[in-house]
């Protein structure tokens, strides 16, 4: 019965990737995208209590065959989990289903294969290790966490195209959020690529005709980097903002706006004085000629960072609301998700109207100081910018109460004494 549940809801989901993928824009005539032809074969299933169900990632992917459906349920997993056939792998939740410990979180190697809803963290290598390392065609990559990884890439294309990365988030990697080299014609769309130690999206080695609308911040070695004859990219609609040395380099003149609308630029200084919203000089892009002829004076289209209000003390084991605000700027519905510091969450919840308050409640259970982090995404899954909150419980009274109390029945014990021996 729960694996008839599972089915349908793996229908709607991939419904739902489908469309995903038909509203990802193109440019008539230069971009060619295609869909993935993947059939509906046999589920197999992953974790859980089922009988039959495989207990590794790995083992399910060994005994499929093109066109199946691997589902697998929340639980921590090994990484290094080779894809060589056409499948669909998908997680039962994405910040749950953990993928961790190895050089590759996964490696896929087949055309036409999705990979949706997972977390990949704590996975490390040297130089072209990634988190999702793609060297196939015709892939969809989406909805996933790729977070807290060692000395590698996020996700890195190479001798790939027609592939769709987007809804990703790639955050706190220690080298690329994002790689491109020999790889064409990918839509590389709507991800959240911050706090990177290298650079945020980097195209090379001849990475041509691809499509990038992100957002990409505070990465250490610059924004969106483009080098070795990669020519021809469409680059518009990013949010670009903190970014160190650059926020955009390009030696190979791309374009870097649709011809109406082009990046947000957080360094950009030129005024908008007609009010339309598109900056009145070009901004011009290190490495090149190139310019962005329409830059945007507002962040595009993501939730704004939510702000945290509540109680900075109290005590443990006592429950303490917290106020959450978050608005949308295309006043889309949004959903939230909040880290109590406690390695306990909310998942996401909503969906809740633009710009109201959202009043939540937690307990800790212990004493210390502990980080409430919160981020927002919209009906669309776009995600926005986390915020944090510091709060600190002190330590419980219940101690300090009994020592007390010891110490008064001692006292009254020796006044007992003492009026005896008078």
């Amino acid at each position: 019965m729960k694996k008839n549940i599972y089915n349908i809801f793996l229908s709607i989901f991939l419904i739902i990737i489908l469309l995903g993928l038909i509203i990802i824009p193109s440019i008539g005539g230069t971009i060619t995208n295609k869909l993935i032809k993947t059939t509906f074969g046999n589920t197999l299933y992953v974790g859980g209590t089922g009988p039959g169900n495989y207990s590794e990632i790995q083992e399910a992917v060994n005994n499929a065959i093109d066109g199946d459906t691997i589902f697998v349920y929340s639980g921590d997993y090994l990484a290094d989990i080779v894809i060589d056939k056409s499948i669909i792998l998908i997680g039962e939740n994405r910040e749950n289903t953990i993928i961790q410990d190895a050089s590759d979180g996964i490696f896929v190697f087949a055309d036409k294969v999705t990979v949706t809803n997972f977390t990949i963290t704590h996975c490390g290598g040297f130089w072209d290790k990634a988190g999702i390392l793609i060297r196939s065609n015709d892939n969809t990559i989406c909805y996933n966490n790729i977070v807290n990884n060692g000395v590698l890439n996020g996700i890195y294309l190479e001798f790939a195209s027609f592939n769709n990365v987007f809804n990703n988030l790639i955050e706190n990697c220690q080298y690329n959020g994002l790689k491109l080299a020999y790889s064409n014609h990918n839509n590389i769309t709507g991800n959240m690529i911050s706090t990177n130690k290298g650079m945020g999206i980097i195209l090379h080695d001849s990475s041509n005709s691809n499509i990038l609308l992100n957002t990409i911040s505070k990465s250490y070695w610059g924004g969106i980097n483009i080098y070795d004859n990669s020519n021809n990219n469409l680059i518009y609609h990013n949010n670009l903002i903190e970014n160190d040395i650059d926020n955009g380099y390009d030696i190979c003149g791309n374009i870097w706006d649709n011809s109406v609308e082009g990046n947000y630029w957080d360094d950009y200084t030129g005024e908008d004085s007609n009010g339309d919203g598109i900056g009145d000089i070009p901004y011009y892009i290190l490495g090149n000629t190139t310019q962005d002829n329409y830059p945007l004076m507002d962040i595009y289209e993501i939730p704004s960072k939510p702000t945290i209000n509540g109680p900075v003390n109290g005590k443990p084991n006592e429950e303490y609301e917290y106020t959450f605000l978050v608005t949308d700027s295309n006043n889309d519905d949004i959903f939230i998700y909040v880290d109590w510091g406690d390695n306990k969450n909310t998942g996401w919840l909503g969906p809740y109207q633009s710009s109201i308050e959202i009043i939540l409640a937690h307990t800790w259970s212990e004493k210390g100081t502990y980080l409430i982090s919160a981020r927002a995404k919209d009906t669309n899954d776009i995600i926005g910018f986390a915020n944090t909150f510091e709060i600190y419980r002190p330590k419980n009274n219940v101690i300090y109460n009994s020592f007390l109390s010891r110490l008064i029945k001692r006292f009254l014990l020796l006044e007992k004494i003492l009026s005896v021996i008078k």
